[in-house]
């Protein structure tokens, strides 16, 4: 479960955004923490907070892909990339 503050705002802030998509995606809290956007049971990735930014770490990938600069921008990146692909 994320243990940094960030990270449980941004799962607060995605789970609506993610239950309304139906898109097939679900978000939960990381068993080591960070928030996890799976679909059908697959992981896509995770976020995770660093510094009071947030990085964007697709699966596969040994580091993030994108950071964003604030809990907006990490719900803005979510809604118009992760959640539309």
């Amino acid at each position: 479960m994320p243990t940094d503050v960030h990270e449980l705002e941004l799962l607060g802030r995605l789970q609506p955004l993610v239950a309304g998509h139906h898109s097939g995606q679900t978000v939960a809290a990381g068993d080591h923490g960070g928030v996890v956007i799976a679909r059908r049971g697959h992981v896509r990735g995770i976020w995770r907070c660093m510094n009071g930014h947030f990085g964007w770490t697709p699966a596969g990938y040994g580091e993030p892909t994108y950071t964003a600069t604030d809990l907006d921008a990490a719900v803005q990146y979510t809604k118009t990339i992760i959640l539309s692909a």
